[in-house]
């Protein structure tokens, strides 16, 4: 509320429950909230307060809000909703004591009004919706906060510029994140043990970009969910991420013509419980990609519905089918397909019907059929072996195709060894990589199956490199972060950045000695975050 002028009084307008906070007195580049402050300090015209509601008016354009450890709620004298109407940056001591309690109001935090907003190191808790971009111009970067108690955790309604959400942890809500359209880049962070999905797109027509990257999304209901409900275009870009212990679905992107989603480089594993319909590590009615996943221990591997082109992936130990497809047509790829079945006889490849393509494909010791299929189908050079009913039903073994142990390195690592029969023993489909990201073919052929051998043994920048079955997508990023980081040092190392090659060292060497491979993953994102920070204080930058 504004303060009297002579004698006309301010009108305070209450529209929608929301307090619109106005930059009309801003006269601070830095202003300082501290709920040990007394209540004269909201009023005394420095640039000390006692609540970000009345700091927020007091900030010049592009200004920081500096909050010190506390917790900031209606008792206090906040004011809910809180609605962002400038650029600044919200900045918390710590996002474990500095908290911002909304009480159970409609909406924590609203930006708006075409600005660039930063917010980071704070809690935001018990609210509908506890940060709420509405407007279709702002943009910015909402990283290292706690969300936490809410029907959603961050919602991006109309953002038609890039958000990045970062190194969030987003906990206990309905919808971690929900996301209906415009642009946002969502990386490194933790969403885990939300009622229904971690990430929700649910895009309500227009046109929508969303890339989810090197994320840890585990112990939801759905890991990922992506929708367009209504007439626009929907591109979901999923890559790097660790899905796990979601328990319907790792990802689901459900049936809409103008979705296309890319699945790449994830670690999918233990998703689904029995009983669940449908459940899987990833269930895509859509044209997708999916291509260079690790996809282990969930309730089915793959479902599939529409024209998907699957390459690359490692498909194991799933309880039921490995792929599972409905209707086509499906080009499946240079895949490894093993030991999926454990709850029953269940096929490598199971469809109804025909129409797919099915080539170079290690398909081996699941305990039903190797391929099912209830039509035709093109399927050549493939290895079908040691299934458990049969290798095929419906169709026959292509011409080119073998039946023999595709000789794996073992102990859950399935790359293949120089003695495998399914070295140059495929054709060219039009995959020029493998599962690691080398090329094809390295030798005479092309190699059946997700891993395209090295004839000679790699010599990597860092031991890490050897740790399996960590996927190489992370263990390449921390080599060549670490052999620029090495060029670029200086003769004389600062503490600062001496502190973080220590850490960084210690999620690697944590990486390289784990046994689990979800662990190991963590780590490696930890130190790809240490990375980036030395590159900071170098002033360099290195290629990933």
């Amino acid at each position: 509320m504004r303060k009297k002028i002579g004698g006309i009084i301010t009108i305070m307008f209450l529209i929608s429950l929301l307090v619109v906070i106005n930059p009309v007195n801003a006269q601070y580049t830095d202003v300082y909230v501290d709920d040990d402050y007394p209540v004269s300090e909201d009023t005394d015209g420095d640039a000390d307060f006692r609540t970000i509601t009345a700091a927020l008016g007091a900030v010049d354009p592009g200004g920081i809000v500096h909050i010190a450890a506390g917790t900031y709620d209606t008792a206090l004298g906040e004011v809910f909703s809180i609605f962002i109407l400038q650029d600044l940056t919200l900045e918390g001591a710590d996002a474990t004591t500095t908290i911002i309690d909304a009480g159970g109001a409609g909406t924590a935090v609203v930006i708006g009004n075409n600005c660039t907003v930063d917010i980071r190191n704070v809690t935001l808790q018990n609210a509908t919706t506890l940060l709420l971009v509405s407007n279709p111009s702002s943009f910015g970067t909402i990283s290292d906060n706690i969300f936490t108690g809410s029907t959603w955790g961050i919602q991006l309604t109309n953002n038609l510029t890039d958000f990045t959400i970062d190194n969030n942890l987003i906990t206990n809500c309905t919808d971690g994140i929900y996301f209906t359209r415009g642009k946002a880049t969502v990386t490194h962070n933790i969403l885990t043990g939300n009622n229904v999905n971690g990430i929700n797109c649910s895009m309500m027509g227009g046109t929508g970009t969303i890339d989810i990257i090197d994320n840890t999304i585990t112990n939801n209901v759905v890991g990922i969910y992506s929708v367009l409900m209504m007439a626009g275009s929907l591109t979901v870009t999923i890559t790097g991420n660790t899905i796990s212990g979601n328990t319907a679905v790792g990802i689901h992107s459900n049936f809409s013509l103008a979705t296309v989603t890319t699945i790449t480089d994830n670690i999918i594993t233990g998703n689904g419980f029995s009983g669940v319909f449908r459940a899987a590590g990833i269930r895509d009615e859509n044209p997708s990609n999916i291509m260079r996943n690790t996809i282990t221990g969930n309730w089915e591997g793959i479902i599939t519905e529409r024209n998907t082109t699957i390459a690359n992936n490692i498909i194991a130990s799933n309880n039921r089918h490995g792929i599972n497809y409905f209707s086509g047509p499906v080009t499946i790829l240079h895949n490894t397909i093993v030991g999926n079945g454990s709850a029953g006889t269940y096929d490598g490849i199971h469809r109804s019907n025909g129409g797919s393509t099915i080539t170079n494909n290690i398909i081996a010791s699941n305990t039903g059929y190797g391929i099912y299929v209830g039509g035709p189908c093109a399927n050549n050079y493939n290895d079908v072996w040691g299934n458990g009913v049969s290798d095929y039903f419906g169709v026959t073994a292509g011409a080119d195709s073998i039946s023999e142990d595709p000789l794996f390195v073992g102990g859950g690592d399935y790359h293949i060894l120089l003695s495998s029969p399914c070295v140059d023993a495929g054709i060219d489909a039009g995959v020029y990589d493998d599962i690691d990201g080398d090329s094809r073919p390295l030798d005479d052929g092309f190699d059946i199956g997700a891993d395209e051998i090295h004839p000679t043994p790699q010599v990597l920048a860092n031991p890490i490199a050897a740790f399996m079955p960590v996927k190489n997508y992370h263990l390449r990023q921390v080599n060549t972060c670490l052999e620029c980081i090495t060029e670029n040092l200086p003769e004389d190392v600062s503490e600062d950045v001496q502190t973080l090659l220590d850490e960084m060292q210690e999620h690697i060497n944590n990486a390289n000695t784990t046994g689990n491979s979800i662990y190991a993953n963590n780590e490696l994102l930890k130190a790809l975050k240490c990375c980036e920070d030395i590159q900071e204080k170098l002033g360099i930058t290195c290629p990933l």
